[in-house]
C-alpha cells in the first residue's frame, strides 16, 4: 500500500505515463538533452581516468611502492573533495552555475594539458 502512495506522490495522478508525455514539450527535451550532454562531457574531462589510473601514474613518475602510490591517490582524492566542498559552499552561489561550469571546464583543460606536458617531460627523461 505504501508503494502505491509513494508512486502517486512521485508521479502525480497521471502516473509514469504523464512523465513520458511531458517529453513532448520541446523545452523539456532541450533541458534533458543539456543535462545528458553535460554528463557525457564530464566523462570526457579525464577526472575518472586519473582516479582509476592514479596508482600507475604516480608509480610511473617515480613514486615507488604500492602503499606510496595508494597514499598519493588518497591525498589526491582528499584534495579533490576539499576543493569541491569549497567551490560548492562559497563560489557557486556567488558566480552562478553556468559561469562555474564554463570556468571549471577551462580550468580542467589547463590542468589536464599541464599534467600531460609534465608527464611527457618526466617520461622522456626517464625512458
Amino acid at each position: 500500500m505504501d508503494a502505491v502512495n509513494d508512486n502517486r506522490d512521485r508521479f502525480g495522478e497521471g502516473g509514469m505515463l504523464s512523465q513520458w508525455k511531458a517529453l513532448r514539450t520541446p523545452s523539456n527535451r532541450k533541458r534533458i538533452l543539456i543535462g545528458i550532454t553535460a554528463f557525457i562531457f564530464m566523462q570526457f574531462a579525464g577526472s575518472n581516468a586519473i582516479n582509476y589510473y592514479s596508482p600507475r601514474i604516480f608509480k610511473s613518475v617515480g613514486l615507488t611502492g604500492s602503499s606510496t602510490s595508494l597514499y598519493a591517490t588518497g591525498i589526491y582524492g582528499i584534495v579533490r573533495l576539499v576543493c569541491v566542498i569549497i567551490a560548492m559552499h562559497f563560489v557557486v552561489d556567488r558566480f552562478g552555475r553556468k559561469n562555474m561550469l564554463m570556468g571549471g571546464a577551462v580550468v580542467m583543460l589547463i590542468a589536464m594539458v599541464s599534467a600531460a606536458a609534465w608527464y611527457g617531460t618526466i617520461s622522456s627523461i626517464y625512458f
